[in-house]
């Protein structure tokens, strides 16, 4: 059965015209929300979404950790800046932090793409932690409980949320496109 689903997904994929943004919401819809929307407890094998991305055995996730979350918004960034027919790139770095539970994705503006690197980020993620809670601190006079941050720091974009399957999908990286995209759009009609 498996064997027969692997060979007739891309004809029905095909036949729909569903485009390679599409297709990763629906393989994610089917292989990581669904069968974490009804556990039967938090510990479930299905509760997929609360994998630590490093060890979650999810495809295509599985052995890849952030990577595959990296390489989908560096991907659609940079399709979308050679669409509007800019020379500008991202590449993405980023890793885990075992201690806070804590993962970071950074992307940089580069004149060229490059492949995801995985770097060492406990005292990186202290430093940008840091110069947000300044940025934000002289702004609001607090710093404010946030699901995740989305830091923009010159050249460098900052994604910070707690390190579990949920926050790391390739939706959440379209989605983290989309907002991006967004946000410098913004900032270029203001």
């Amino acid at each position: 059965v498996d064997s027969v689903q692997t060979e007739i997904e891309p004809l029905i994929y095909r036949y729909f015209g569903l485009t390679e943004q599409e297709i990763m919401l629906v393989e994610d819809t089917v292989h990581v929300f669904i069968p974490s929307s009804t556990p039967g407890t938090r510990y479930s094998p299905q509760t997929v979404t609360l994998d630590p991305v490093e060890r979650t055995t999810v495809a295509p996730y599985a052995g890849k950790g952030l990577a595959v979350y990296a390489e989908t918004l560096a991907e659609t960034l940079n399709t979308w800046a050679g669409q509007e027919g800019s020379q500008n790139r991202v590449c993405a770095e980023g890793g885990t932090d075992k201690e806070t539970g804590l993962a970071m994705v950074t992307i940089t503006l580069s004149d060229s793409q490059r492949a995801y690197r995985e770097k060492e980020i406990s005292g990186w993620m202290s430093e940008i932690l840091c110069r947000y809670y300044n940025a934000i601190s002289e702004k609001s006079g607090a710093l404010v409980y946030e699901r995740d941050i989305l830091f923009f720091e010159g050249e460098r974009i900052h994604i910070i949320r707690p390190n579990i399957l949920l926050n790391w999908t390739r939706t959440a990286a379209l989605n983290d496109a989309a907002r991006i995209y967004g946000e410098i759009t913004a900032a270029e009609v203001n």
